[in-house]
C-alpha cells in the first residue's frame, strides 16, 4: 500500500495532518493537529499493538485551560483542581513503573497530556502545575513515558510546540 498523508495550511503551519495504518486490508486515518495530544495517543497505542503505519510525508485540559488566562483567585482555584488531579494519579503509581505495571499501558496513553504537553504548558506559561518536589514519582513517570522509543516517535519536536505554544 503506498503511504498517504495530508496536510491543509492555516495560519499556524500544518493545520491537520494525518497517517494512514493498515490493519490487514483496511486502512484506518489518524485526523489531527500535529501538536495535538489526542491524536498523538491514538498513534501510540496503535503502534504499540504492532499495527503497521505509514511514514508522514510532510487530566482535563479543560481545568489545565480554565487556569491560564486566569488571575487571582480564579486561576489558584483552577490550579488547584489541577493539582488535585494530579495527586490522584501519583497515589497509583507508588512502586510502578507506569500506571497499571512494567510496560505502558492504554492510561499511560490517554494521559500522555501531563507527561509531555503540561509540561510544556508550565514552561511557556511560567505556572507550575507539578514538580518533582510535589509529584516525585508522577515526574518520575513522565520522563519514563516520553523516554519509550515508540512515543518518542510520535511527539511532536519540543522546541517546536513550544514555540507554537507562545505564538
Amino acid at each position: 500500500m503506498e503511504s498517504a498523508s495530508n496536510k491543509l495550511q492555516g495560519p499556524k503551519e500544518e493545520f491537520c495532518i494525518f497517517k494512514c495504518f493498515t490493519m490487514g486490508e483496511e486502512e484506518l486515518k489518524v485526523f489531527g493537529a500535529w501538536g495535538s495530544p489526542f491524536s498523538r495517543r491514538v498513534e501510540i497505542a496503535l503502534e504499540l499493538k504492532g499495527v503497521p503505519s505509514s511514514t508522514w510525508k510532510r487530566m482535563s485540559c479543560v481545568r489545565v485551560w480554565k487556569a491560564l488566562p486566569g488571575s487571582g483567585e480564579e486561576r489558584e482555584k483552577a490550579m488547584e483542581e489541577v493539582r488535585e488531579c494530579l495527586k490522584e494519579l501519583e497515589s497509583v503509581l507508588d512502586g510502578k513503573r507506569f500506571i497499571v505495571g512494567e510496560t505502558i499501558g492504554l492510561v499511560d496513553i490517554s494521559t500522555n497530556f501531563i507527561a509531555f504537553w503540561l509540561r510544556c504548558i508550565q514552561e511557556v506559561s511560567g505556572l507550575d502545575f507539578m514538580n518533582a518536589e510535589q509529584f516525585p514519582l508522577l515526574i518520575k513517570w513522565c520522563e519514563e513515558f516520553v523516554s519509550c522509543n515508540v512515543v518518542k516517535e510520535h511527539m511532536p519536536p519540543r522546541d517546536k510546540l513550544i514555540t507554537f505554544m507562545k505564538n
